[in-house]
């Protein structure tokens, strides 16, 4: 049976999705509309928030016009995610860089860390450098840590099984660490089912889309019905795993073959030197530019989007967003991958298939998982 404390958790939720559906300002009226609830019951709701420094109020004069306009009787002010009060401690543990930041509810529009420092190559060289990062930060007030890891993660056992590119991290105990630098809740999520979240906050209109991660791997997540797809395993994300016929390169999960061999940071600038170009991502941007795309790029281009055409078909998906490194290059090899991605896919014989390219959002995905995990963690 709920009790009142649940059903009134279950509301507050309500409430907050509602407003990171509207990605804005918004008005009590307007939220009792989108929730289904009564003014009477929202007014109660958002006081509560209000106190909790969940929601905050701002002045209709600071913002645009095109913020929920006041009308007669409503009260002055409109309601956005509080910005002020540091909620989460976000750690995004990432194959180059640990970067590290303190954030309130509010969605931001653009990642900002403060503090970034090297990954080192041992679990205990990297709590030593998280230890001293975090004696800088502001940690009072803070609900919870949230840490987003590559790899094949548990989210619910709070384990990495699998880390091809930071194997230290399949023997870590991040929690136990994490609680002796600060005895708080730790909130574990795979790096890219925090940028598919993330993409979802900020554009919460596109509810349907394969979020496809071009980095030191490729990793892929799906959102279906403005949801993140969870399967029943603890396996999610590694889109780079899929064997690519004729590829017989040794990828770091110990097989071959691996598409993420070929188009990853790291596939590329291998491929680039076997065709007598420098090691340096620099060097192949600036080829790129002045020569166009060479034919081994483009066939690298090929195969991921092939893979990514059959994650589309399979998940009934028709659309797919990019983020990564592939906007250092000049619009061509976008162009050619998101093209090379509508003819596979079966749906663009039916209809339209979109493709398009944004920047990350994990700061944005970290913080709807510490919402809902954290502030909200009912069963809904």
């Amino acid at each position: 049976m709920a009790t009142s404390s649940h059903l009134r958790k279950i509301n507050q939720r309500k409430i907050v999705h509602s407003m990171l559906r509207l990605h804005s300002s918004a008005s009590r009226t307007k939220l009792a509309e989108m929730a289904g609830m009564s003014q009477a019951t929202v007014g109660r709701i958002v006081d509560d928030l209000l106190t909790q420094s969940i929601l905050a109020e701002v002045e209709i004069d600071a913002y645009p016009a095109n913020s929920d306009p006041p009308q007669l009787g409503r009260p002055s002010k409109l309601l956005e995610l509080d910005r002020a009060k540091r909620r989460f401690l976000l750690i995004h543990l990432g194959v180059r860089q640990t970067r590290i930041a303190a954030m309130p509810v509010a969605i931001p529009e653009m990642d900002k860390w403060e503090i970034e420092f090297n990954t080192p190559r041992s679990e205990d060289e990297w709590f030593s450098k998280l230890a001293r990062a975090c004696r800088k930060m502001p940690l009072r007030g803070i609900d919870a840590i949230i840490l987003s890891c590559p790899g094949v993660v548990d989210e619910l056992a709070e384990r990495v099984l699998l880390c091809p590119n930071i194997h230290w991290a399949e023997q870590a105990n991040f929690t136990a660490g994490l609680k002796s630098l600060a005895r708080l809740p730790v909130v574990f999520l795979q790096e890219i089912r925090a940028l598919a979240l993330g993409q979802l906050a900020v554009e919460p209109n596109l509810k349907d889309f394969l979020l496809v991660d071009f980095g030191d791997g490729i990793g892929g997540a799906s959102i279906v019905g403005a949801k993140l797809e969870t399967g029943h395993l603890p396996l999610s994300g590694e889109l780079g795993h899929t064997p690519v016929f004729g590829n017989d390169r040794q990828c770091g999960c110990g097989s071959i073959g691996c598409t993420e061999t070929l188009i990853s940071r790291k596939g590329l600038l291998k491929s680039f030197s076997d065709h007598g170009g420098l090691k340096s991502w620099t060097a192949l941007v600036t080829q790129v530019e002045r020569s166009g795309l060479p034919d081994w790029f483009k066939s690298s281009l090929d195969a991921a989007a092939i893979t990514i055409a059959g994650a589309l078909n399979v998940e009934g998906i028709a659309n797919a967003v990019f983020t990564g490194f592939l906007a250092d290059f000049p619009a061509l090899v976008t162009d050619h991958l998101c093209e090379q991605v509508r003819r596979h896919t079966l749906w663009s014989r039916l209809g339209e298939v979109g493709a398009s390219f944004s920047h990350r959002h994990r700061m944005a995905g970290m913080i709807c998982a510490g919402i809902d995990r954290i502030l909200f963690s009912v069963n809904v």
